[in-house]
């Protein structure tokens, strides 16, 4: 297993994208809830 604390770029890296799936999520999820 990978230690998130030896790659503190990697762990930045996924936070980033993890943050970025939340707010692509709500996003898409806004206008569908209009329907």
């Amino acid at each position: 297993m990978i230690n998130p604390f030896a790659y503190p770029d990697l762990l930045h890296l996924l936070l980033l994208f993890r943050s970025t799936i939340v707010s692509l999520s709500s996003h898409y999820s806004a206008p569908q809830g209009k329907l």
